[in-house]
């Protein structure tokens, strides 16, 4: 909401989203759960709410050839990817791997013309 005003004028957009599934948060570990509100890690049923809405918001937002950058969860990355290689917004789409090679962030930047 605080960059709806700015429609079309953003240059990036950074997202660190809470996006473990609602079930899991109860079973987190307490050093890390005990110091942060529950929504900071809770990502809806199945952790992905925020990002959803964040691909269905951000193209609004950005200038064409802006940049959306977010991280996902383990297990998250390819349909993450799958959504954002469908969207007829985006383009130049780069998934980034950890040492594993899981799917953790995804690059991706707005297109000049979505028609």
């Amino acid at each position: 909401a605080p960059v709806r005003d700015s429609a079309g004028k953003v240059d990036l957009i950074t997202c660190n989203p809470p996006y473990i599934s609602s079930s899991k948060v109860g079973e987190m570990d307490r050093e890390i759960s005990a110091f942060e509100p529950r929504m900071a890690f809770d990502g809806g049923p199945f952790g992905v709410g925020i990002l959803r809405r964040l691909l269905k918001e951000a193209p609004a937002v950005l200038r064409p050839g802006g940049y959306l950058a977010f991280e996902v969860g383990l297990g998250q990355g390819e349909p993450m990817l799958s959504l954002v290689q469908k969207s007829r917004f985006f383009e130049s789409v780069q998934p980034l791997e950890d040492s594993s090679g899981s799917i953790r962030a995804i690059v991706t930047r707005r297109i000049h013309d979505p028609s």
